[in-house]
């Protein structure tokens, strides 16, 4: 019992150091960011990041691989069970498309969900900034969220559009349709001043929800 001490302890240190390097790394930047601010933020020693992270750069990374567990923990088990009922469907029938639509309202109404939570905050920012500067971190970010989340969205307007999910039409609208939702936590400044809104929690981002559905279904309304 004695030894389950120290690891739980040394787990708390890590995740305390990871949502304080969130925040700094958001704020700061990876160059500006120092791990003694990292450290005093987490209310813990500045050699435990080497200790836990191999230093800076590891903490980097492992930021990311926080965000993307967070994210993903709600998404991909849906995103798995939707690609397996797209696999089965019919392709080519009203059914078929009718059902794509629905899948594909209720992967973003989830996505959406995930950037309305108060602990993703700063996941915009950091976002944004792989996606201006990419570093092994982008990789990260890709290859554990957005790989499968595109994939998913291109094979079901693969079937709201007849074509095939390789073909650059069904890829742009997919990237095209992410963007509407990634749109608000990424400028969150400019939406905040448009709306008149004080904040981007879950009621914004219910309303956000209801009219990226109505512009699905608009979109894809000749199609189903």
């Amino acid at each position: 019992m004695n030894k389950s001490r120290p690891s739980a302890r040394g787990d708390r240190t890590r995740e305390a150091l990871l949502e304080a390097a969130v925040e700094v790394f958001a704020r700061e930047g990876f160059h500006a960011a120092s791990t003694r601010a990292i450290a005093q933020a987490a209310g813990s020693n500045q050699a435990l990041i080497g200790y836990h992270f191999g230093g800076k750069e590891g903490l980097y990374l492992a930021v990311f691989e926080f965000i993307v567990q967070q994210m993903t923990a709600d998404v991909l088990p849906v995103v798995e069970t939707m690609a397996e009922e797209l696999h089965a469907l019919e392709t080519g029938t009203p059914r078929a498309r009718e059902r794509a639509l629905r899948l594909l309202e209720t992967a973003m109404s989830i996505l959406i969900k995930q950037f309305a939570l108060p602990a993703s905050a700063f996941w915009p920012r950091l976002i944004l900034r792989e996606q201006q500067d990419p570093t092994a971190a982008f990789d990260i970010l890709y290859a554990g969220l957005y790989a499968p989340l595109l994939d998913l969205l291109t094979r079901l307007i693969g079937v709201l559009i007849d074509a095939d999910p390789a073909a650059e039409a069904a890829r742009a609208r997919a990237v095209m349709i992410l963007g509407q939702v990634i749109v608000f936590p990424a400028a969150r400044t400019t939406a905040l001043r448009h709306m008149g809104w004080k904040d981007l929690g879950p009621e914004e981002f219910e309303l956000v929800r209801e009219q990226l559905i109505e512009s699905l279904r608009t979109q894809f309304d000749r199609e189903v």
